[in-house]
């Protein structure tokens, strides 16, 4: 991407990423395709961790929220599952900005070296 700087590519990827999924689909597969800076795409991959995980963590919660609603729960534990709901988005919100926030500082670097690190060699430690 010519237009824009990678620090607006990384804004669009983390804001699409916490807003919408479609949108993340968008702009984040666009710019992981198109852009030939790795800082970038490294930033792509890791916002689709975040979101695949807190889907993941949101999903399992409904379901167990909805099995004890389906099987007339009570309603403190119905109210616990929600409160836990409401934990999730905190901590959503808050992972997104503080992941957003060390990207552009950098210092994520060695998590997006992580990622592409090449398949056929082996991790020494």
């Amino acid at each position: 991407m010519k237009n824009l700087s990678a620090v607006w590519q990384k804004c669009i990827i983390w804001l699409t990423a916490y807003l919408n999924v479609i949108a993340f689909v968008i702009a984040g597969g666009y710019f992981y395709f198109k852009s030939e800076d790795e800082d970038v795409r490294g930033s792509a991959k890791l916002a689709l961790l975040g979101f695949g995980g807190f889907t993941a963590l949101e999903l399992v919660r409904s379901l167990i929220y909805n099995l004890l609603n389906l099987y007339e729960a009570s309603y403190d534990t119905l109210s616990v599952m929600s409160d836990i709901g409401t934990v999730f988005s905190i901590l959503r919100v808050l992972t997104f900005v503080t992941f957003f926030i060390l990207d552009l500082c950098g210092v994520v670097a060695p998590i997006k070296a992580w990622l592409h690190r090449d398949k056929g060699t082996k991790d020494v430690d």
